[in-house]
């Protein structure tokens, strides 16, 4: 994937699984870790913003702008790295992700939210956690001040409304919403039909 291709002006949804959807041969704590130094030196070393970040079993999504275009070299030096710390502390060399990953353009606020929902409500839809400040390998979770804040995190739509914001990230949607929103993220732009009974973020409603 080319640079060239990225919008440096609008947030990107980023997804990336380990091959063959294998699970982590590490403690989840670890893989955190891991995938926590090097997002920290790709916001430094590439001045990638982090919006937010959940680690799951065998995936990971990310909500991230690259005002350069470089997300292509930023994200693929973050999962060689972290496939690489992982090898050796596991004694193995292969590959633990693909280089190549999926990534959805994010043009509208309405869009962000829901992307930004869905992100972080990924460990409820899993059964892990009842409520999304509780799941420990989450952005959110560190800005709650729940854990070590390592990953660097531009976050306003927390820091404007916190109550507010979780508050709503903890209203599920409705299984069709949250299908529709699935499908928008697995396309190159997000978009996906009007939405019945969605409930816009209070940000959002004060922008209008």
């Amino acid at each position: 994937m080319k640079n060239a291709r990225f919008d440096p002006t609008v947030p990107y949804h980023i997804i990336s699984r380990c091959i063959n959807k294998e699970w982590f041969d590490l403690p989840l704590a670890d893989v955190w870790n891991i995938f926590s130094t090097n997002l920290k030196f790709a916001a430094f070393a590439y001045d990638i913003h982090i919006h937010s970040f959940v680690l799951m079993s065998n995936h990971f999504h990310l909500l991230a702008t690259a005002p350069h275009s470089n997300f292509s070299d930023a994200i693929g030096r973050v999962i060689e790295m972290c496939s690489r710390h992982m090898g050796h502390d596991l004694g193995r060399i292969n590959q633990k992700f693909s280089r190549r990953f999926k990534r959805t353009r994010i043009s509208t606020l309405p869009h962000f939210f829901n992307a930004y929902k869905y992100v972080y409500q990924n460990p409820i839809r899993a059964g892990l956690v009842s409520r999304v400040e509780d799941y420990p390998f989450s952005t959110l979770h560190s800005l709650m001040g729940k854990s070590q804040f390592l990953i660097p995190v531009e976050d306003e739509t927390f820091l404007n409304d916190t109550e507010g914001t979780l508050k709503w990230l903890n209203e599920l949607p409705t299984v069709e919403n949250s299908d529709a929103v699935r499908r928008a993220l697995r396309r190159r732009e997000f978009s996906y039909p009007a939405l019945k009974g969605r409930r816009p973020h209070p940000l959002e409603i004060s922008k209008l």
